[in-house]
């Protein structure tokens, strides 16, 4: 696999305008990963996060999304084979997706107090 720094790739989306999307490097991705799998795990005792607005449309179901219903479909984006890195298990996120997953992150650190989760890195465009 080719190693690779953060960075954001345009691509057309089916509604006729460009959609940043951000290329992680493999830390990066590895980190993302492993943020969304543990909130996953946890999502029972964080139900008041998870069933809190994101604010984000989503297109399966043409309607806003729970952050807990937003973290489910990144779980099913990293289970899709990379369309251009080969060997990586994961499709990129948008760069709204990664910063409503940062927002996920500090209602959860909001709930833990001293323990931090920290935020995932977004790419600048």
């Amino acid at each position: 696999m080719a190693r690779i720094s953060s960075h954001v790739v345009s691509m057309p989306s089916a509604y006729g305008k460009d959609v940043e999307y951000a290329r992680l490097s493999d830390a990066d991705h590895a980190y993302v990963r492993s943020v969304i799998e543990t909130l996953w795990d946890h999502r029972t005792p964080l139900r008041s996060v998870m069933d809190k607005p994101s604010g984000l449309f989503g297109r399966r179901n043409q309607s806003r999304q729970t952050q807990g219903e937003l973290l489910e479909g990144y779980r099913e984006k990293l289970a899709q084979p990379h369309p251009v890195l080969r060997g990586r298990k994961g499709e990129d996120f948008t760069l709204k997706q990664l910063k409503a997953l940062n927002r996920i992150i500090d209602d959860v650190n909001a709930l833990l107090g001293d323990e931090t989760i920290e935020h995932v890195a977004v790419p600048k465009p």
